[in-house]
């Protein structure tokens, strides 16, 4: 499901859950988010408030993630309220901030909300759970029939 979030409005949670994220700024928690939306085969859309760093090339590596900046002449908030209200099916969406003006724009259109703690939350679980590892590619499948059973189905089915 896609997430709509309000990034400031994380930051600020985030930083104030913990002196371990005192230092995080937006560059690090793209990559969190980056991270946990890979993990979890989602996608998002983050929105910051202000007209972030003359080089955004960082913000537009991430193909699971897109980073929205407001400008100098509107808020974060406005931008998330405008594509919630445009969205075809806002249901659909989860709208991550504790900021009370945006969970009520979201609840009006029947998008899902999350606190922006609660959704820290849940990713700091997903990206501290280790990743299951693939398999080798060419490794040999385990199990599968004997070749007693397989010379038994040839028969039934007539192949010599």
């Amino acid at each position: 499901m896609p997430y709509v979030i309000d990034g400031h409005n994380l930051l600020f949670a985030v930083r104030g859950c913990s002196d371990q994220y005192l230092g995080l700024n937006a560059e690090f928690l793209v990559q969190f988010l980056h991270e946990y939306m890979r993990r979890s085969r989602d996608r998002a859309e983050l929105f910051f408030d202000g007209t972030g760093p003359f080089d955004k090339s960082f913000f537009n590596r991430f193909h699971n993630l897109n980073v929205h900046f407001s400008g100098e002449y509107q808020e974060a908030d406005d931008l998330i309220e405008y594509l919630v209200e445009d969205h075809s099916a806002p249901s659909g969406l989860v709208v991550v901030s504790s900021d009370r003006r945006v969970k009520r724009a979201a609840k009006r259109k029947r998008a899902k909300t999350i606190d922006a703690l609660e959704f820290w939350e849940q990713v700091v679980s997903v990206i501290d759970r280790p990743e299951k590892p693939n398999p080798e590619p060419g490794a040999k499948r385990t199990g599968g029939l004997s070749k007693g059973e397989t010379d038994e189905w040839m028969d039934i089915f007539g192949i010599k």
